[in-house]
C-alpha cells in the first residue's frame, strides 16, 4: 500500500493470531418504546432514560438509537432493520432494552439468540410482564437468566416507580427510575467479559479492527480496508464493508471526508483499537515513528489523503 516505501505495511508486520481489538469509545445501543424529547413527559421508559442519559454512570457512554440513525439506501446498503440493529448491537459495550413495546419484543427474541449480543445485553422489564405465563418470560428472559444471571434481566416494580403500567407511566418517579436503573446498568457493565482476541466471523471485532487500520495508516478509502483485510484473512466486499462503516460512523468511532475523488475514512477516536505483536522475524519498531513516517508520506505522495486527515484532526480536538 504504500507502494514499496522504507515505511513497512503493517498487515505484512503483524502475527495474525496475536490480534487483540477494542472498542475505541463505549457505546450503548437503546431499544424499548416511543419516545420524544419534545414532549413535556416521557412517553415511555425507554424515553425517560434518554432524559438520564446525561448523568451517572450512563454519561461515560455514547447511546445509539437505532430510529435515529438512516442505515437505508441511499445512506446505507441495509435493506432489512435486524440486521442493522445486530450490528450496531455488535459494537456496543451495552445493549440496554426496555420490553415495552411490540418492537422491543422482536428485538429481544432475535438479539437473545446472538451469543455476542446476549452476552452483554440487560433487559429491563415490568413486575407484571415478568411474573405473566408468557413466551417472552419462558423464552428469551429464561434463556437469558440461565445463560448470564439475574444480572441480565432488570425487574422494576410499578408501585416503586409509582407508575399504573408499562404503558402508562404518568407519576413516574424519576430519582426512584434513575437509582434502579444506574444500579443495574453499572452492575451489568461489570459483570460483562468481552473477548478481544480478533475473530473474523463477529461483525464488532471487524469494525474494532478496521478502526485500527484506519488509526494505523491515518485515512483509509473503504477499496485500501478490503485489501488490508484480505491480507489478514478476512474477506467482506465493498457493500458488507460500506456498512459496517456506517456502524463505525454512527458510534463516533469514524468519520469520513471526500476529497477530489476519493472517500477517506478518519478515526474520531483516542483510545486505541488494536494491538499485536510483530512476527518474530521482524526487527522492534518505534510505533510512534512508524505512524509518523506514514503521515510524511502521505503529505509528500497524496495531499489529498494528508488534508483530510489533518482537517479531521483539527475537528476532533476543537
Amino acid at each position: 500500500m504504500l507502494h514499496g516505501e522504507r515505511i513497512p505495511d503493517l498487515v505484512t508486520c503483524v502475527e495474525p493470531s496475536t490480534i487483540r481489538v477494542h472498542a475505541p469509545n463505549p457505546v450503548i445501543f437503546l431499544c424499548g418504546g416511543p419516545w420524544d424529547l419534545t414532549s413535556v413527559l416521557p412517553k415511555s421508559l425507554r424515553d425517560a432514560f434518554l432524559r438520564i442519559a446525561d448523568k451517572r454512570p450512563f454519561n461515560r457512554h455514547t447511546t445509539l438509537i437505532a430510529e435515529d440513525l438512516n442505515a437505508f439506501f441511499p445512506r446505507g446498503k441495509y435493506t432489512d432493520i435486524l440486521t442493522f440493529e445486530a450490528d450496531i448491537a455488535q459494537l456496543s459495550d451495552l445493549v440496554l432494552l426496555f420490553s415495552e413495546s411490540f418492537g422491543s419484543a422482536a428485538e429481544l427474541g432475535a438479539f437473545s439468540m446472538v451469543e455476542e449480543i446476549a452476552s452483554r445485553l440487560l433487559v429491563v422489564i415490568d413486575d407484571n410482564n415478568y411474573n405473566k405465563d408468557s413466551f417472552i418470560k419462558y423464552g428469551p428472559i429464561r434463556a437469558l437468566e440461565n445463560a448470564y444471571g439475574d444480572g441480565a434481566i432488570c425487574v422494576l416494580h410499578r408501585s416503586d416507580l409509582k407508575i399504573a403500567a408499562i404503558h402508562d407511566i404518568r407519576g413516574l418517579d424519576s430519582n426512584a427510575f434513575a437509582d434502579r436503573l444506574g444500579a443495574a446498568f453499572a452492575a451489568r457493565i461489570a459483570a460483562t467479559k468481552v473477548s478481544t482476541a480478533f475473530n473474523a466471523a463477529l461483525p464488532g471485532h471487524v469494525m474494532k479492527l478496521i478502526v485500527g487500520l484506519i488509526q494505523h495508516y491515518g485515512a483509509l478509502t473503504i477499496e485500501e480496508m478490503d485489501v488490508l483485510l484480505y491480507c489478514l484473512n478476512v474477506s467482506l466486499g465493498y457493500d458488507r464493508l460500506a456498512s459496517l462503516m456506517l456502524c463505525a460512523e454512527y458510534a463516533g468511532w469514524v468519520d469520513k471526508q471526500k476529497r477530489g475523488l476519493q472517500t477517506y475514512y478518519g478515526s474520531r477516536a483516542e483510545k486505541e483499537a488494536i494491538e499485536f505483536k510483530l512476527k518474530t522475524n521482524m526487527p522492534a519498531i518505534d510505533r510512534a515513528r512508524w505512524r509518523a513516517d506514514i503521515l510524511e508520506f502521505w503529505k509528500m505522495n497524496d495531499q489529498d489523503r494528508f488534508n483530510s486527515i489533518r482537517d479531521l484532526r483539527r475537528a476532533v480536538r476543537s
